[in-house]
């Protein structure tokens, strides 16, 4: 016995081909690849924070953010350079406008954390600048990716 297939062929619902599968990049946002750096350089600068935080308690010189030793700050105020990253890279994940300059303000507030802990320790304050400069010359490359015009 044989098996015939006489189906007939599977009609597309209406305009659901015609809808590209991916939603194309608007002016004014970032490309993909770059938008995908923004977002890991925020994610670095987490573990890179996690870094300072861990090198503040071997050291025993309290960052301003962290405290000294025998009397640290409260837990919100010791996740401030966190909170700040992560929001910062939650912002670059989306497909927004102006993105880079939001991510140059982002390292302008990480540079911010930084210039109080001159004064307790130059070390950890020259690591955290750093870490705002990884973060600024990643945004300032990202103005290269930034969509001018849409290709029609």
């Amino acid at each position: 016995m044989e098996a015939t297939t006489d189906a007939a062929p599977v009609e597309p619902r209406s305009g659901v081909a015609d809808e590209p599968a991916v939603r194309p990049v608007a002016p004014g946002e970032l490309v993909a690849p770059w938008r995908f750096a923004s977002v890991a350089a925020w994610i670095m600068v987490v573990f890179a924070y996690s870094a300072v935080w861990k090198t503040s308690v071997e050291l025993g010189i309290g960052t301003w953010w962290l405290g000294a030793r025998s009397s640290p700050q409260p837990f919100f105020v010791r996740l401030i350079p966190f909170a700040v990253a992560i929001a910062f890279g939650l912002v670059s994940s989306y497909p927004l406008r102006r993105v880079p300059l939001i991510n140059i303000v982002g390292a302008l507030v990480m540079a911010a954390i930084a210039i109080p802990d001159f004064s307790r320790s130059v070390g950890l304050a020259v690591i955290e600048l750093a870490i705002a400069g990884a973060v600024l010359l990643v945004a300032l490359g990202s103005l290269t990716g930034v969509v001018k015009t849409v290709d029609r």
